[in-house]
């Protein structure tokens, strides 16, 4: 989940309040004068994290149209959108300028009048990239949607994962229902960090442990012989910080009867998941991340 913003430097202050805004909002956004170093290649750093984004933020104003930059830029993102169809653009007007013309039919935030209902409108358009409890994983040969949603009361917490897998070659699909049980010392310190705004955090530790307990055990996998469910029940236990987590996967298998069987590799598409919920932690801000660090060692 990479974000970038392209902009000219004639609009600093503009980018570093909107990224300040996008941040505390939890949407991960790359600006070159935050992660460039000493020695590095300018061009080959923004190209690279373009190549990579799942967004391009252009931020539109008299100086950057004007920009040969930011025009480098804008055609690098625009052009892996039309070949990859994998890349949103989506354009941010801040004052009176020229819209190019192969952005003019897109639709934009502007920031020129209210500036609340801009950064909603920007909000908006990234939440399919930045939201923990929604998401569409692809592969060549897979769709797999999830749903994820929780129930926190003061001695447990209840955690929904909802997977559909849906094979791209094929007349079927796959529902799995993974539900985690946390005892009241979970429900006690994923209170504490919601109080900080890091719920989001504990869902990430939560889904964790139960990814790493699934793979240790080689046991990610349900045979589907027929729509009658397949299930399977597991404990994890962490005696040394009292932390105890009652795991049920079940899984279902919808649409036309192929007569095979069926192997459905849940585990796989958990440890996806996770491991897109962690490089979303690993573009905190500094400062986010000293305050997160300085709860976990609470």
């Amino acid at each position: 989940m990479s974000i970038v913003i392209s902009y000219a430097h004639e609009d600093s202050d503009f980018v570093d309040t909107l990224a300040a805004n996008l941040f505390k909002n939890r949407v991960p956004v790359w600006v070159d004068r935050w992660e460039l170093k000493v020695g590095d290649s300018i061009l080959r750093k923004i190209e690279g994290a373009i190549q990579g984004a799942d967004a391009l933020l252009v931020v539109l104003s008299k100086a950057s149209v004007d920009s040969e930059w930011c025009k480098k830029e804008l055609t690098a993102g625009l052009v892996r959108e039309l070949e990859a169809k994998s890349v949103f653009v989506f354009p941010i007007v801040v004052d009176d300028c020229d819209i190019p013309l192969f952005l003019r039919d897109k639709l934009y935030a502007d920031f020129r009048k209210d500036k609340d209902r801009a950064l909603k409108d920007v909000l908006e358009a990234t939440a399919k990239f930045t939201s923990d409890t929604l998401y569409r994983g692809t592969t060549p040969t897979m769709n797999t949607d999830y749903g994820l949603y929780c129930f926190i009361g003061a001695d447990s917490v209840d955690i929904n994962l909802t997977l559909l897998d849906i094979p791209l070659a094929q007349p079927y699909s796959v529902l799995t229902e993974i539900n985690i049980k946390g005892n009241d010392i979970v429900a006690k310190r994923y209170n504490k960090f919601a109080e900080h705004g890091f719920d989001w955090f504990q869902r990430q530790a939560i889904l964790t442990m139960v990814t790493d307990a699934v793979e240790s055990n080689k046991a990610g996998f349900h045979v589907l012989e027929d729509s009658f469910p397949q299930s399977r029940k597991f404990t994890i236990n962490d005696s040394k910080r009292g932390i105890r987590l009652d795991v049920q996967v079940q899984s279902r298998r919808l649409g036309e009867d192929t007569g095979k069987d069926i192997v459905v590799d849940w585990g796989l598409s958990l440890k996806r998941y996770v491991e897109r919920l962690l490089r979303e932690r690993d573009r905190l801000p500094a400062e986010a991340k000293a305050k997160l660090a300085a709860l976990i060692s609470s």
